[in-house]
């Protein structure tokens, strides 16, 4: 599924209301937790350091 997260993809996810963990392969992440808290985690390196931000609503 690398590449492919759409919005159709997570409205479907987030209706289903599980736990879900998904990535595009090119280091950005969405998790939606069983309670329905649902983020967004984006992987990168910057000076040579790996290093991660992640959004939540």
């Amino acid at each position: 599924m690398a590449g492919k997260l759409t919005d159709v993809h997570i409205k479907n996810w987030v209706k289903a209301g599980e736990a879900v963990a998904k990535s595009d392969g090119d280091g950005l992440t969405f998790k939606l937790s069983a309670s329905g808290t649902a983020s967004w985690t984006l992987r990168y390196r910057f000076s040579g350091k790996h290093r991660e931000m992640t959004l939540r609503r």
